[in-house]
C-alpha cells in the first residue's frame, strides 16, 4: 500500500472553522440566497452560447467575463445587463470544462501514484474534487469567481450574503466552495438532483427512497453522503497546515521503503476503470450500484439511530416503560429486537427495513424491490442489496466512506481515490444534465471532446459514438493484469511497471476518455443510457 513519507496522507477532522460558529440565522440567510439560483437560467445560457459552437469554441473571442472572471467579479457588481448575460454564459461554458479539467486531474494523481509519488497524486486528486464540486455549483447556478460568490436567479445575479465577519471564507475559493457546497448538498434541490442521477436496476436512487416500505427524505439522508464524499475538500480548505504541508513540505527527509507495487498500481487502475466502463453502452453502470447500495445502507443505520434515539428518550422520561407488546410481535421473532433473527441484538440484515407492513412470505427487501421493480425481477437485485459478501463492494468505494484514522496510508489513500470518483460522478452527471435539458447532444459539443482529447494524446475514434475508446482501456488493464500475474506480489520495485508497461499506464491515465462518452447524450441512439 502507498506510503508517500512527509505527505502522507491522514485522514483525519478538520479543525474548528469560522463557518462553525455561524448561527442559525447566518445558515439560513446563505440557505435562502442557494435556493433562489435557478438552473434554468444556465440552461438558457447554454443555448445562446451554442452559436459559437460552429466555431469550434465555447464563448466569443471577446468576452465581458471570460477574459477576466476574477477581476471582473471584483469591479463590476451590480451585473447590470448586458453584463448579466455574460455572467451567466461564462457559467455555462465553464460546466463542461471545469468536468474535464476534473477527470485531467484525477488521471494526473493515477499516473503519479504509478510512478510513485503518492503525495502529488493526494494534492491532485484534491484538485479533482474541486473542480468537480465546481461544475455540480456551476450547473446549478451557484458560482465561485475569486473573491467573489454569486447565484443566478431568474432575476439577474445575487451576491451571496455571507454573515458579517466571513470575509477570509468570502475570499478563499478552497473555503468558500465547502461552505457552499455543503449548504446545496443539504437542499431539497441538490439531494433531489444527486438521487435522480444515481441509477440502480433501471430506477434512480430518489425513487428507490421513496418506495422503499418505510420512506426516506433525502434532503437529510443525501446532503449527509455528500459531505462525507466532500470531506477532502473540508480537511484541504478548513486546514491551512494540511494544504501547506502536501504543497511545500519535503516528502523524504527519512526515506523509508514505499509499499506502492506494480501489484498495487494494477488493482487501484483495474478497479477505478472498471466502475466507469461504458458497460452495455451505460457509463456508471458499474458504479452506481455501490453509489446507491452506501445510500441504503445510511438510510438504515439512520433508522436504527433515530430508534434508539427514541427509546433513549422515552427512557429517561419514564425509567419503567418497557417496549409494547406488539412490537414484541412485530419482528416475528418475539425478542423485541426489530431486526426478525432472535437474538435480541438488533443486527439482522444491514437494509432490515422496520415499521411498516411487509408480507409474511417476503423479506423486507423482497417487498421492497418488488414495489420498484414490479412482480418477478428475478433474485440478482435483492441478493445485491443483502449478501455484500458475495458482492463485495471495490475497496476504492468501500473505503470512500469509512473513517479511516488509524489505519495504513494505502486504505486512507483508496479513500480519497474513491471520493473524488463519486464526486466527479455526480459531476459528470450535472454536465451531461445542463446539456440534455439545453436541447444539445454529443454532436453538438463535438468540437470541446475532439480537442480534450486530442490535447491529452488519446486517439479520437472515427465516429462519435466515444464509447469505442473503452476498447483501448480494456487492452491496457489485461496487459496490466498479465504483469501482475507473472511478477512478485510485494515487489514494490515499480522500475518493473515503467519498463515493461509504460505504454499501459500511460493509456490508464488518460481519463477524459470518460466524459467524452458520459458528458453528453448520443443523439438519436435509445440503447445509450446514463444520469
Amino acid at each position: 500500500m502507498p506510503s508517500g513519507g512527509g505527505g502522507q496522507p491522514k485522514d483525519s477532522a478538520p479543525d474548528k472553522n469560522e463557518w462553525s460558529n455561524w448561527t442559525t440565522s447566518d445558515r439560513a440567510q446563505v440557505g435562502a440566497s442557494l435556493s433562489r439560483a435557478d438552473p434554468e437560467v444556465v440552461e438558457t445560457a447554454f443555448r445562446r452560447i451554442a452559436a459559437n459552437f460552429p466555431a469550434a469554441s465555447w464563448l466569443p473571442d471577446v468576452h465581458g467575463v471570460a477574459d477576466d472572471p476574477w477581476n471582473t467579479a471584483r469591479a463590476s457588481l451590480p451585473f447590470d445587463p448586458p453584463l448579466d448575460e455574460d455572467v451567466a454564459d461564462y457559467v455555462a461554458a465553464s460546466v463542461p470544462v471545469h468536468l474535464a479539467d476534473a477527470w485531467t486531474y484525477f488521471g494526473q494523481a493515477m499516473h503519479a501514484v504509478a510512478s510513485g509519488a503518492v503525495d502529488v497524486a493526494q494534492h491532485l486528486l484534491y484538485y479533482s474534487e474541486l473542480r468537480a464540486m465546481n461544475a455540480l455549483l456551476f450547473r446549478h447556478g451557484v458560482l465561485l469567481m475569486g473573491e467573489r460568490n454569486f447565484v443566478l436567479t431568474s432575476s439577474g445575479v445575487e451576491k451571496i450574503p455571507f454573515p458579517k465577519g466571513a470575509g477570509r471564507i468570502e475570499r478563499n475559493s478552497h473555503q468558500g466552495i465547502w461552505v457552499l457546497f455543503t449548504e446545496w448538498a443539504s437542499s431539497p434541490r441538490g439531494a433531489g438532483f444527486c438521487g435522480d442521477v444515481v441509477n440502480f436496476a433501471g430506477q434512480t436512487l430518489g425513487t428507490w427512497a421513496t418506495e422503499r416500505p418505510k420512506p426516506v427524505e433525502l434532503t437529510g439522508a443525501m446532503g449527509a453522503l455528500l459531505k462525507e464524499w466532500g470531506v477532502d475538500i473540508q480537511r484541504f480548505s478548513s486546514d491551512r497546515a494540511v494544504r501547506n504541508n502536501s504543497s511545500y513540505t519535503p516528502t523524504r527527509l527519512r526515506p523509508s521503503p514505499t509499499t506502492v507495487s506494480p501489484a498495487y498500481v494494477s488493482d487501484l487502475l483495474d478497479q477505478v476503470w472498471r466502475l466507469v466502463a461504458p458497460t452495455d453502452g451505460v457509463a456508471f453502470q458499474q458504479l452506481d450500484p455501490f453509489i446507491a447500495r452506501i445510500a441504503f445502507d445510511s438510510f438504515t443505520q439512520a433508522e436504527h439511530d433515530d430508534a434508539a434515539a427514541a427509546e433513549d428518550a422515552a427512557a429517561v422520561s419514564d425509567p419503567s416503560a418497557t417496549l409494547p407488546a406488539e412490537q414484541s410481535e412485530a419482528d416475528g421473532d418475539g425478542d423485541g429486537d426489530g431486526d426478525g433473527d432472535g437474538d435480541g441484538d438488533g443486527d439482522g440484515d444491514e437494509t432490515r427495513i422496520t415499521g411498516s407492513y411487509v408480507p409474511s412470505d417476503q423479506t423486507p427487501t423482497e417487498f421492497w424491490v418488488e414495489r420498484v421493480l414490479g412482480r418477478s425481477p428475478g433474485q440478482f437485485v435483492t441478493e445485491f442489496i443483502d449478501d455484500q459478501t458475495a458482492h463485495p463492494t471495490p475497496t476504492v468505494i468501500e473505503d470512500a466512506s469509512l473513517n479511516l484514522a488509524g489505519t495504513s496510508a494505502g486504505r486512507i489513500f483508496n479513500g480519497m481515490v474513491g471520493r473524488a470518483l463519486i464526486l466527479l460522478r455526480f459531476a459528470t452527471g450535472a454536465t451531461r444534465d445542463l446539456i440534455a435539458a439545453a436541447g444539445y447532444s454529443t454532436s453538438d459539443v463535438d468540437f470541446w471532446i475532439r480537442d480534450m482529447l486530442q490535447l491529452h494524446g488519446i486517439r479520437i475514434p472515427d465516429s462519435q459514438d466515444y464509447r469505442d475508446l473503452w476498447f483501448d482501456i480494456e487492452d491496457a488493464v489485461a496487459d496490466l493484469e498479465d504483469m501482475r500475474s507473472e511478477s512478485d506480489a510485494d515487489d514494490a520495485n515499480l522500475s518493473v511497471l515503467i519498463d515493461e508497461r509504460a505504454k499501459q499506464v500511460q493509456i490508464l491515465a488518460g481519463f477524459e476518455r470518460v466524459p467524452a462518452w458520459a458528458a453528453a447524450p448520443v443523439a438519436d441512439d435509445d440503447e445509450e443510457r446514463v444520469a
